[in-house]
């Protein structure tokens, strides 16, 4: 099963072309994250009905066409994982999308035991996805054969996967809720400016257990891989990782020649080995008095109480609870208190559908009730939820 690769303007026109003559097409990406500071997307796989494409993403290209494609209602676009490659996507152009389907919150919605791609293939195709160049560094070119086959292979069954899973959903009469969290990923999944959080070390395992003088040279050996990264387009965990700088603020060597040897990036001791060593010296310390403690959620009781009617609202459904409401939109209705339906929708957290069938049941907990279950939930039966494959 062969493949294009498009790297030139006319080829992404033909494609586009044949494309829209289409009712579906599978879409993935791969972007730069492991490799660089701010993610950069690098190859568009496509798979329509047989056409299959691989898209130079750092080719100089017009974007408008497969603009067109995405916007396009009358094609649904196929992805495993949308919120993430619609925001790899947006990096290069603001496009807007209509019909999706993905197949990772459908997955979750019919309650199998594991959503990987691999995980789905083996299941509705009987075929192995094989996962080799997961880590590849995608913005090298030329390409090898071997990234561009592993590539290529993560949407040629998403259509099959696709047809398959939309039927189930029709069967269990999800498919309204299902494509109003469509449109919620839609809607939410942009890219965002990546910022630095200067509290960053204490999260760090061990880091409290270090005395006041090593967590400030923690937090300045963080503060210099986060300023040396931004500037080389890094990662920076490249640079050095955690657990590294936790062991050299432990350590706290007195020479740069030291520090080669503790697991630093050679450039980044070569071009900050200097500054590492003043900040060793100069680094304000932390006391425990400077830290502060952070505040535990009052409503934690609250918090509990709607975990467990997430729970049981999964159980009753087959659902995996993720498709329920996550912790942080239980964490802001906890917050704000809401009173009323019409409090409720302003927060805008949830599509109408969740919020119409879960809102009641959510204000009914907030004013202290037990909230029954709606008999008119549609639910998988038991007999039919999936243990294993």
């Amino acid at each position: 099963m062969g493949f294009q690769f498009i790297d030139r303007q006319p080829q992404l026109e033909q494609a586009v072309a044949t494309i829209l003559q289409q009712d579906a097409v599978a879409v993935d990406t791969e972007s730069s994250s492991f490799y660089t500071y701010e993610s950069e997307l690098c190859l568009i796989q496509i798979s329509s009905r047989g056409n299959h494409f691989i898209i130079d993403a750092l080719a100089k290209l017009n974007w408008d066409g497969l603009g067109e494609v995405f916007e396009n209602e009358a094609i649904t676009k196929v992805m495993h994982t949308a919120a993430s490659d619609i925001t790899e996507l947006r990096r290069i152009q603001s496009f807007k999308f209509n019909n999706l389907f993905d197949v990772m919150v459908g997955c979750r919605m019919l309650a199998f035991p594991s959503c990987s791609l691999v995980s789905l293939v083996k299941h509705y195709t009987g075929k192995d996805l094989e996962k080799t160049e997961q880590k590849s560094n995608w913005k090298k070119r030329p390409l090898s054969a071997s990234q561009l086959e592993y590539a290529h292979r993560d949407t040629i069954y998403l259509e099959e996967i696709w047809s398959r899973m939309e039927n189930e959903l029709k069967q269990f009469k999800f498919l309204e809720e299902f494509n109003q969290d469509m449109n919620r990923i839609i809607k939410e999944s942009f890219p965002v400016e990546r910022v630095y959080d200067p509290d960053s070390w204490k999260w760090i395992s061990g880091s409290m257990r270090l005395p006041p003088a090593r967590r400030g040279f923690l937090k300045a050996l963080l503060e210099l891989r986060e300023a040396r990264a931004r500037k080389e387009n890094i990662a920076p965990f490249r640079l050095g990782s955690n657990d590294g700088l936790l062991r050299i603020a432990e350590r706290s060597p007195d020479s740069v020649a030291e520090l080669y040897e503790m697991g630093l990036h050679p450039d980044f001791v070569k071009k900050d080995g200097d500054k590492i060593l003043d900040a060793r010296n100069r680094a304000p310390e932390i006391r425990n008095s400077d830290v502060p403690r952070e505040s535990r959620r009052a409503p934690d009781q609250l918090m509990g109480i709607l975990k467990k009617w997430r729970k049981d609202v999964a159980d009753y459904r087959g659902f995996d609870t993720s498709i329920i409401l996550s912790n942080r939109q239980l964490e802001q209705i906890v917050d704000a208190r809401p009173a009323h339906m019409e409090d409720l929708k302003a927060m805008d957290l949830m599509s109408d559908w969740k919020l119409a069938n879960y809102g009641p049941m959510i204000l009914e907990i907030l004013a202290g009730k037990n909230p029954a279950m709606p008999a008119h939930l549609s639910r998988i039966p038991p007999e039919k939820r999936r243990v294993e494959f």
